[in-house]
């Protein structure tokens, strides 16, 4: 029974790694996307709380400060608002854009899998029917347990990112 010959093996094994890889890249980009943002939300933090220090330093009244103080939380406010939304979509991008490459990945490894196993049991030797049936239901009951597993993944992948949404409009419909 010929079984998958070294190049088959290592192109499997390289396209599993390239696979990892590309996975991991995807993360690092939103990784890059929020740390760019907190730099930009940080360098605008700063300009903006020296400009506020010199105008309360300026203020003749506390009725100014105190108007000062109520303009500027407010305004904290919204800045705030809207750096959580900006690492929402930040989130939310990077979710899909895995759970869409990692989607592919299993489609694909599933795919030559089965296609193995076909190879496999259709060069099986004469006699061996019935070992073949039992292998066949065995695979077919791991093949239906990880598609229940992967299912229930992605369903609790996609009720998180639901969650994370909903929370977002909460928070900015009470703004």
């Amino acid at each position: 029974m010929p079984g998958p010959s070294k190049e088959q093996f290592v192109a499997a094994q390289k396209a599993r790694a390239a696979a990892l890889y590309s996975l991991f890249e995807t993360g690092f980009k939103g990784f890059e996307k929020l740390v760019q943002l907190n730099v930009e939300a940080t360098r605008a933090s700063l300009a903006e709380n020296q400009a506020v220090a010199t105008e309360a330093v300026s203020v003749t009244s506390p009725e100014a400060f105190f108007t000062l103080q109520s303009r500027q939380t407010q305004a904290s406010n919204e800045k705030l608002q809207a750096y959580w939304r900006h690492v929402n979509e930040i989130m939310s991008e990077a979710g899909s854009e895995i759970l869409a490459t990692s989607e592919k990945q299993i489609d694909e490894y599933v795919r030559q899998s089965q296609a193995f196993f076909e190879n496999l049991f259709r060069n099986a030797p004469a006699g061996s029917e019935a070992l073949v049936s039992l292998w066949k239901t065995g695979f077919g009951a791991a093949r239906d347990a990880g598609n229940a597993t992967y299912e229930n993944a992605k369903s609790a992948a996609r009720q998180a990112v639901e969650v994370i949404d909903k929370a977002d409009k909460t928070v900015s419909a009470k703004a």
